[in-house]
């Protein structure tokens, strides 16, 4: 496996990684080679790659060079590629393994929107789509597989011209049972937000909300990145009352994320594109009602008003209208966290299982279908669409 970006160290990318590294070792001996031993905006401390580091008695991770990229695609049977919209060197070169009549998978990672926040987005539209064909009829064309993340990431990538084979949500195991079983009776009074404080993952609506919300609610914001001086500013903006009800914890280690959605009760996702939301998957498990931004990645998980919430992160004044609600209402707000932990629990056994299936097509030799886990299982299909508005579920006088 080519993991080009962020590095192993953190983030939902390098955690979804290492999973199906894991999956893929009860088939064959897995090695991971990343380029970077530390991200810019990482929720882990850093590893040392360069030494090795085992997470298993059949997975290697190590540093990618480029002679170990290509000794390592010469001896391997099956190559995949963890890529996205940056075009990274390594992920990108690893897609030109089917010249060494090597099978490869390209597991994209993102939306083609993530290139209008990294330097792709200083080019002009024709030259992305120069490049997007170029991908396609170039490289794509010879992997056995494209597999995008979610249904909606399927169709974003079909807008730009880029053909996925396969939906597989990437799995992810469930250690919150103690987050969830602690829940109840508990006043609805915590907001979370995990992630990288940037322009992608929609934090420059922070400072509004922050603003707005803080003097009823208390905030617990994970995470670093470019905007994290403009949230810490309006957080002292409010005072010293306010201030003491945001709590902003910086990177967070991957094993002290439960503890992080133990402490909310609401998760905050302004996400401008997710090609599938970790931090989302990981609070319904916990109990966490989602409060999310309608976009690609999110609309798979969330049936609005019937496990989380669909919000305009630029409206406080109707975010705060929802939280109320489900305030005021607990027996909705347990509705809502059942039936979402439910149908998380369903998508990374559901995942878990099509990726053995498919990792064991691949590596046996044969052609694998067409269709993935999403595909097969709508989400909306087994939880049904809101037969009523989403003000009416969660009023106290609903069923």
């Amino acid at each position: 496996m080519v993991h080009d970006y962020p590095p192993l160290s953190g983030g939902g990318l390098a955690l979804s990684v290492l999973t199906l590294g894991e999956i893929a070792s009860e088939h064959a001996r897995v090695e991971i080679l990343s380029s970077r031993e530390v991200d810019h905006f990482a929720d882990d401390s850093a590893i040392y790659l360069a030494q090795g580091v085992q997470y298993g008695p059949r997975v290697n991770v190590r540093l990618a060079t480029a002679l170990r990229l290509l000794t390592s695609c010469v001896r391997a049977d099956l190559i995949v590629a963890h890529w996205t919209f940056s075009f990274r060197p390594f992920a990108t070169a690893s897609l030109l393994a089917p010249l060494l009549r090597k099978k490869t998978v390209c597991v994209i990672h993102t939306t083609p929107n993530h290139c209008q926040y990294n330097w792709l987005r200083y080019l002009p539209d024709w030259t992305r789509q120069l490049l997007f064909g170029l991908l396609q009829h170039i490289l794509l064309t010879k992997c056995v597989a494209v597999v995008a993340l979610s249904a909606s990431h399927a169709d974003s990538l079909s807008r730009a011209g880029i053909s996925a084979t396969h939906v597989l949500p990437v799995p992810l195991t469930d250690r919150f049972e103690s987050q969830w079983t602690l829940r109840r009776g508990r006043e609805l009074r915590s907001i979370g937000v995990a992630g990288e404080l940037s322009h992608l993952k929609g934090s420059h609506y922070l400072p509004n909300i922050v603003r707005s919300l803080a003097d009823c609610y208390r905030f617990h914001i994970a995470g670093a990145g470019p905007l994290a001086e403009d949230v810490t500013t309006a957080v002292s903006e409010r005072g010293t009352s306010s201030q003491a009800r945001v709590v902003l914890c910086g990177r967070l280690k991957p094993r002290e994320m439960a503890l992080f959605y133990g402490s909310i009760d609401f998760l905050l996702v302004p996400s401008a594109t997710e090609s599938q939301c970790r931090v989302a998957l990981e609070a319904m498990l916990c109990g966490v009602i989602v409060l999310a931004r309608p976009s690609e990645g999110l609309v798979d998980l969330i049936v609005d008003g019937v496990t989380g919430f669909f919000i305009d992160p630029a409206d406080v004044v109707s975010i705060r209208r929802c939280l109320e609600q489900v305030r005021t209402n607990p027996e909705a707000a347990e509705r809502i966290r059942r039936k979402a932990r439910l149908g998380a629990l369903e998508l990374i056994s559901g995942a878990s299982a099509d990726w053995r299936h498919f990792f064991t097509e691949l590596l046996d030799g044969h052609r694998s279908t067409r269709a993935g886990w999403a595909k097969r299982h709508a989400y909306e299909g087994q939880y049904g669409q809101p037969t009523t508005p989403v003000s009416q579920e969660v009023q106290p006088d609903a069923r």
